[in-house]
C-alpha cells in the first residue's frame, strides 16, 4: 500500500472510531425502546451494521492495493462512508 492509502485509511478509521461512540449509544436506546419501537429500530440498527462491514471491507481493499487502484478504491470507501452515515442518521431518527 502506497502512503497516499495508508493516511486516507487512518483518516477514516479515526472517523469510524468516532462513530463507534454513536452507534453503542443508540445500541443502548434500542435495548430501552418498547416492543413496537424496537422491531423498526432494530432493523435500522441492522443496516447500520451492515453498511459498516462494507465499508471495512472497502478499506481492507484499500489497504490491499497500489496507488492506481487505491484512488478509485477510495471513491467506493467515500460511497460507503455516505451509506453508513445515511443509515446511522436513519437509526438516530427512529430511536429519538
Amino acid at each position: 500500500m502506497d502512503r497516499e492509502n495508508s493516511a486516507y485509511e487512518q483518516k477514516v478509521r479515526g472517523r469510524m472510531d468516532e462513530l463507534r461512540a454513536e452507534v453503542d449509544v443508540l445500541s443502548a436506546r434500542l435495548k430501552q425502546a418498547g416492543a413496537d419501537g424496537r422491531i423498526e429500530s432494530r432493523k435500522q440498527m441492522e443496516r447500520v451494521t451492515k453498511k459498516w462491514s462494507q465499508l471495512e471491507h472497502k478499506l481492507d481493499q484499500l489497504s490491499k492495493s497500489g496507488s492506481e487502484a487505491g484512488r478509485e478504491i477510495r471513491e467506493g470507501v467515500e460511497a460507503a462512508w455516505d451509506a453508513l452515515a445515511s443509515s446511522l442518521r436513519a437509526a438516530r431518527n427512529k430511536l429519538q
